[in-house]
C-alpha cells in the first residue's frame, strides 16, 4: 500500500517530514500539547477518570542498522527499539483522560511488561494552569487492564488517594454508578 501524500498546499512530503522531525526534536509539539490541556482544563473541560494502557508497535525493518544521527540528543542510545521474537518492537504508553485525550505519553522498548512504566505515565500527566499555581498531576481515578493490577501499582495510587478500576472487574459498577452506557456484549 503506497504512503498516503500530504495535500498540496502542505508542499512536497519531505518537507511535511523534515518540519515533522525538526518539531519533535525541537520541543514543538510537547509546548502544542501543553497549551492545549491548559485551555482544556481553564475551561473545566478535561475529564479526569484517566485511562492508561500500552500498545506494541512493529519498527521499521530499517531501524535495526540505523546510525544515531550526529546532532540528535536527548535520545537514549537504542530508541526505545528491542528485538522481541523475530522483529523489532517499540512500546507506547499513554494515559488519556476520560475523553481519549493525551495526558501523558511513554516510549518504552517492546518486550517490557506495562505495569514497569505505570508510575512514569503517572508522573508524566502534569496539566498547566493558565494563571499561577501548579500544574494538576492528580487524576480522580485510573481505569486499567489487568496488566497493572499489581500490589505496588494499588499502594501507589492508594498513597496519592487516586481511586483505582481495574477495567474487566468493576467498570461496569463504575459505569453504572456514573450513568455511563455499558459496551455491547
Amino acid at each position: 500500500m503506497p504512503l498516503a501524500r500530504p495535500a498540496q498546499p502542505f508542499g512536497p512530503w519531505q518537507t511535511c517530514c523534515n518540519r515533522f522531525r525538526r518539531w519533535a526534536r525541537d520541543g514543538t509539539w510537547a509546548r502544542l500539547l501543553a497549551r492545549f490541556q491548559t485551555e482544556a482544563d481553564a475551561a473545566q473541560d478535561i475529564d479526569w477518570l484517566v485511562s492508561i494502557d500500552s500498545t506494541v508497535v512493529r519498527a521499521h525493518q530499517h531501524a535495526a542498522g540505523a546510525r544515531p544521527s550526529p546532532g540528535a540528543s536527548g535520545e537514549p542510545a537504542d530508541h526505545a527499539i528491542e528485538r522481541s521474537p523475530g522483529r523489532l518492537t517499540t512500546k507506547i504508553h499513554l494515559a488519556a483522560d476520560g475523553q481519549c485525550r493525551p495526558l501523558a505519553l511513554l516510549v518504552s522498548a517492546g518486550h517490557r511488561h506495562d505495569s514497569l512504566y505505570f508510575e512514569a505515565v503517572m508522573n508524566g500527566i502534569r496539566v498547566p494552569r493558565s494563571g499561577p499555581g501548579r500544574p494538576r498531576c492528580r487524576p480522580v481515578q485510573v481505569s486499567a487492564d489487568c496488566a497493572y493490577s499489581s500490589r505496588t501499582i494499588r499502594t501507589y495510587l492508594r498513597r496519592r488517594g487516586i481511586k483505582a478500576t481495574n477495567r474487566g472487574q468493576g467498570a461496569a459498577e463504575w459505569r453504572a454508578e456514573h450513568g455511563a452506557s455499558t459496551p455491547a456484549e
